[in-house]
């Protein structure tokens, strides 16, 4: 059983209480819609600040690094900067080809270099950078010593070239105790040249070829043709002249008049309508006579007290079962009923179905069997 607490112990809970519940209060409405926000604004606000110094640095520095681009473009040595060439595959393949000659001649340095792949790479021209740049991807089997040597040829050699990617891992056939051996070294290489209109003062629009020429010629075409349509819009069109009305056809058109129909003709459209109620089907002629009842076969009759059931077998259907007074469905009427007979009524005609009375079968011929007569012993 906990024992009850003290009323100091309670003072200090409900302190630590309201502590809490007053920082959580705090933290909700005022850090998180006031205080948050408003140290948020300061340092956006701080970072725009030395934006704009680092800016207005730069803005200071206009004159002084405006005459040092223009030195630098008309220093000799500025030419050599860039790639010489103006197609860029050519150049690409120039470029591998000198960094081929460079691996090879640190290849006996240290623990040797050679390269096992190399792969030329022409992005498409940038329209928002002045020059273009061609790219090299390599991959080396250099040991360290070699592999500083390289990079440091690449770093300052010139013309100027830079290394966008480089990737160096372990041999997988490097021993597992000693020296790492040679390592796979992956680099990408690039390079820049002048553009050919820069350098040449060519145009920038290439020339058509022979498919482009033929879509042009064929957009003028239906340019004139659309011109042409649109210009006899206005014209008013020809009509022509009405032909001339046949008189052997209007001699000889007869004219449909309507049969004339007296009122006390038409009296049975209302004296019976159509849809009456009380309207009954019209009587079908020669169906009376055609109806019999071949297809019937009286086969059993049921007489008990009022009870008087005549069944039927019809020769291509289901049994009937009928009581004397009803209807079979095709017309006839169970007028009478004996223990034998059934006879039925139509039209003023009258049918009788009679029981088959079962009999027994003729005498045989055969004589009968005659047995030996033996005396007994």
């Amino acid at each position: 059983m906990r024992r009850p607490l003290t009323p100091r112990e309670r003072r200090g809970a409900a302190l630590i209480a309201l502590a809490l519940v007053l920082g959580a209060a705090y933290w909700l409405l005022i850090d998180s819609w006031f205080a948050g926000p408003l140290r948020a604004m300061g340092e956006q606000a701080e970072q725009l600040r030395e934006q704009q110094q680092r800016y207005a640095g730069v803005l200071r520095q206009r004159d002084s690094l405006r005459e040092q681009l223009e030195q630098a473009r008309q220093d000799p040595a500025s030419s050599t900067s860039l790639l010489p060439g103006d197609d860029p595959s050519a150049v690409a393949a120039d470029l591998m080809q000198r960094l081929a000659d460079l691996i090879n001649s640190r290849a006996s340095v240290g623990g040797g270099c050679s390269l096992t792949q190399r792969m030329p790479i022409t992005p498409e021209q940038d329209e928002a950078e002045p020059y273009r740049q061609v790219k090299v991807s390599l991959t080396l089997n250099c040991a360290i010593e070699p592999l500083t040597a390289i990079l440091h040829e690449l770093e300052y050699q010139r013309p100027f070239l830079f290394v966008d990617e480089m990737s160096i891992r372990r041999s997988p056939n490097a021993p597992a105790s000693g020296a790492a051996g040679k390592l796979v070294v992956h680099l990408l290489v690039r390079g820049y040249l002048q553009p050919a209109a820069a350098a040449q003062g060519a145009p920038m629009i290439n020339p058509l070829r022979p498919l482009e020429w033929g879509l042009l010629g064929v957009a003028a075409l239906l340019g004139v043709l659309m011109v042409g349509i649109l210009s006899n819009l206005g014209d008013a069109p020809e009509w022509l002249p009405p032909p001339a009305p046949d008189a052997r056809a209007n001699a000889s058109a007869t004219v449909l008049v309507a049969p004339s129909a007296t009122l006390d003709s038409l009296a049975g459209t209302w004296q019976a309508p159509l849809f009456s109620p009380d309207r009954s089907p019209d009587r079908a002629v020669g169906q009376a006579q055609t109806s019999s009842l071949s297809s019937l076969t009286l086969t059993g009759i049921v007489l008990d007290g009022d009870l008087r059931v005549a069944l039927l077998k019809r020769a291509d259907g289901p049994a009937l079962k009928v009581r004397q007074g009803q209807t079979l469905p095709n017309g006839w009427v169970l007028e009478h009923l004996d223990a034998r007979t059934a006879r039925f009524v139509l039209d003023g005609r009258t049918q009788t179905l009679s029981l088959r009375a079962l009999r027994l079968p003729p005498p045989s011929s055969t004589p009968p069997i005659t047995l030996p007569h033996e005396s007994s012993p």
